[in-house]
């Protein structure tokens, strides 16, 4: 099998769709972020972290978490990831890149790019499940707020617990952190504020302090001033004492003042159940849904973001601030991005099509780009699930999925739109969650609770638990082989149909890893289903499981498969990119090694006659195109070059040993001296430690990389890169460390 040396042309979702400013004429710059069509899980906030390159990290209750990065969304629930809830309150990223997530019942999730680690009361010497609020300090220690049970410092290994029966903490029950050098800053509920510098206790409460409420509900360092907010106002720690501000001395809307910020510029942002305030040089500004289109008065969060950018959390939505313009994100005033690509086909004329969940439906005919929304064609929803194309080149989709009133099959003949839902049709379920057609052009829809549909044009027949073999009546994932029909099921396996009877497969009756099936593909007689916890192969009743732990995948969580007609097979991971496999070999395409806009797999579309792929990710669209083999030429035995000890090109080798524990070898060969750069990354793309960064005589070198990052500390067990750069050209390579 040749190697095929990919590049990406990269569409990513900003560069197709423009923001249109929100209809409303009293405030120009204003467009809308709600959970109705945008990414955006929940609209009620809870917490809003800003990471590198302003990416954001949101806290939702009741949706989960998602990550923004100004284009695309990235959601991560209890249904899609290791996330143990969807009250999540609190988010933080530790000196290694793993993000923390507090939830409000089910302890914490720990998740490094690739790998979730659950932490609570039953595992681990956390004191309660119930998590108010998490922050990381310079040591490299987590600190974790908990309701009822105190604070929880964990530095990797060991944990200490401070409550108010064995510390000076005031109360248990912490509402707010806030790491200060080598101090930590505790509010808690309705017992005032505590000072924390490893070894003594300072307790600011209405008693003994100008504090006028001991209810903290945040607090915000700015060099010697320390601002926290309270249930009766705000006030600043200083070294002149307390100064209180309120609604009776102040604009302060609200004297419930819920969070707090301090942005670059020293300007204070206040949010209230009654508005924002933004306080700067004595001057004051108040933003409430009288005067500005925010989603809602009741603030839950705000962070300052650079060049005065601020994001303001609400129990209605998100809200995006720029200097004096704000950018409310809601698709009811506005054309958005779609959210991500869920399904792709190519139709007889060469176009290809995408189903966007919650942006349409997109046509792309090498050239330009069209675009069908609810607004503009006959769709009744955004948010599509499935795409397929029948013989007379029509479009066929399913619309509105979880979007009560406005889901169903469509089908689009380039001219007219005809929609079959439960209403006016025998469809069983009105959330279609895919489509196949057979070779006699039947479609066979499968449903999301209503089990399986066969519509030949003109009747309908239904097939679910009641009446046939079908395991479950929600199915993931339809495939056609021939005359057989394979179903992948939410939580009971796999069932063939072959039209007159049903086999089921499932966790107890075979080799199957996963009783959560999300994508089937054929080869010959090979079988291949990729599911929650691995993919599995299957050959005329034998099983062979591939999984994280035995193969090259990076990710157990399969979501997408086809196989190319050189036997090659696609594989699209919910966590860890693309990958192919040729029966020996594994490789893996992700953010950080190629184009791919994000690790996370929704769609994948292979064009056979062009052997180019259309990847649909939650961040965007990739189109990847294979170039001519590149194949080096090897010098013979003889030449001066190898007499001398000197390589023709540079060459980069697998670490050894790999995986590894505690350290392996790099070993690599210049043609000529030259600079070199040897880094290495985790899967977020974070720079864990530089290990050369010199001038290199030619020959063979090799360096040691001993399982350390850049402070001396070990990192965890997980997947590495290590990139080398010679000159202008840069090669990566994959490792793993096992402890």
């Amino acid at each position: 099998m040749k190697n095929i040396n990919i590049n990406s042309l990269i569409y990513p979702l900003a560069m197709w769709f423009f923001f249109i400013t929100a209809a409303i004429a009293q405030y120009p710059g204003w467009t809308v972020y709600d959970a109705e069509f945008t990414g955006l899980p929940h609209n009620y906030i809870n917490y809003i972290m800003l990471d590198r390159d302003d990416e954001m990290w949101i806290a939702t209750y009741g949706g989960g978490a998602a990550r923004y990065k100004g284009y695309a969304w990235a959601n991560y629930n209890s249904y899609n990831s290791g996330l143990p809830s969807d009250a999540v309150t609190s988010v933080a990223r530790d000196p290694e890149g793993a993000v923390w997530f507090g939830t409000a019942n089910q302890g914490i999730a720990k998740y490094d790019g690739v790998k979730w680690t659950l932490i609570n009361t039953a595992n681990s010497p956390l004191p309660s499940n119930f998590i108010t609020v998490l922050a990381s300090d310079y040591n490299h220690n987590i600190w974790i707020g908990t309701a009822g049970a105190g604070v929880a410092k964990f530095d990797g290994s060991s944990w200490t617990i401070y409550d108010a029966s064995n510390s000076d903490l005031p109360g248990s029950s912490i509402t707010s952190l806030a790491i200060d050098g080598n101090v930590v800053w505790i509010g808690t509920y309705d017992q005032g504020l505590a000072r924390f510098d490893g070894d003594s206790w300072i307790v600011y409460n209405t008693d003994n302090s100008g504090l006028p409420a001991n209810w903290i509900n945040a607090i915000a360092v700015e060099g010697d001033h320390k601002w926290v907010a309270t249930s009766r106002g705000l006030a600043v720690l200083d070294a002149q004492g307390w100064r209180v501000y309120h609604t009776e001395n102040s604009p302060l809307p609200s004297n419930a003042v819920t969070c707090l910020a301090v942005a670059e510029d020293g300007a204070k942002w206040i949010g209230t159940p009654s508005g924002l305030a933004k306080f700067v040089n004595n001057s004051w500004s108040i933003f409430t849904g009288a005067n500005s289109p925010l989603p809602s008065n009741a603030i839950r969060s705000v962070r300052p973001g650079n060049n005065g950018l601020v994001w303001i959390g609400t129990t209605a939505g998100l809200a995006k601030m720029h200097g004096q313009n704000f950018t409310v994100y809601n698709a009811s005033a506005a054309n958005f991005p779609p959210y991500y690509a869920i399904s792709a086909a190519r139709d007889a004329g060469g176009s290809t099509w995408l189903a966007f969940f919650g942006g349409g439906l997109a046509q792309y005919d090498g050239a330009q780009w069209r675009f069908y929304r609810k607004d503009n064609s006959g769709l009744p929803s955004d948010k599509l699930s499935a795409l397929a194309i029948d013989k007379n080149n029509h479009i066929w989709m399913g619309a509105g999925w979880m979007t009560s009133g406005e889901g169903g099959l469509v089908r689009f003949d380039g001219l007219h739109w005809t929609v079959y839902n439960t209403g006016n049709s025998g469809l069983p379920h009105n959330d279609v969650s895919g489509i196949a057609i057979d070779s006699e052009d039947n479609m066979w829809i499968a449903t999301y609770g209503g089990g399986l549909a066969l519509f030949d044009g003109q009747s309908w027949r239904v097939y679910n638990m009641l009446n046939s073999g079908l395991p479950s009546n929600y199915i993931n994932v339809i495939a056609i082989n021939g005359s057989e029909v394979w179903v992948g099921t939410h939580g009971h396996g796999l069932a063939k149909y072959d039209g007159n009877s049903w086999t089921v497969y499932n966790t107890a009756n075979s080799a199957l890893p996963s009783n959560v099936v999300y994508a089937i593909a054929f080869e010959r007689d090979i079988k291949w289903i990729g599911t929650w916890k691995g993919l599995a192969r299957l050959e005329e009743g034998s099983w062979r499981i591939f999984n994280a732990a035995n193969s090259g995948l990076p990710s157990d969580a399969i979501h997408n498969i086809v196989v190319a007609g050189d036997g090659d097979k696609w594989i699209g991971t919910f966590y860890g990119g693309l990958v192919k496999f040729d029966e020996l070999n594994w490789k893996v395409y992700n953010a950080f090694n190629s184009g791919l806009p994000h690790n996370m797999f929704r769609s994948l579309l292979l064009l056979e006659e062009e052997g180019s792929l259309w990847l649909g990710t939650v961040e965007g669209v990739a189109h990847f195109t294979p170039e001519p083999e590149v194949v080096s030429a090897i010098p013979q035995a003889g030449l001066e070059e190898e007499r001398n000890g000197r390589p023709e090109s540079f060459r980069l080798h697998q670490n050894f040993p790999n995986p590894f524990n505690p350290s392996t070898t790099i070993r690599y060969e210049l043609r000529k001296g030259e600079r070199v750069k040897i880094e290495i990354y985790n899967l977020l793309g974070q720079v864990m430690r530089v290990l050369v960064d010199e001038r290199q005589p030619a020959g063979e070198q090799a360096v040691v990389w001993d399982g350390r990052n850049q402070w001396g500390q070990e990192v965890s067990s997980g997947v590495y890169i290590y990139r080398v750069q010679v000159g202008s050209r840069v090669e990566s390579r994959r490792m793993a460390l096992v402890r």
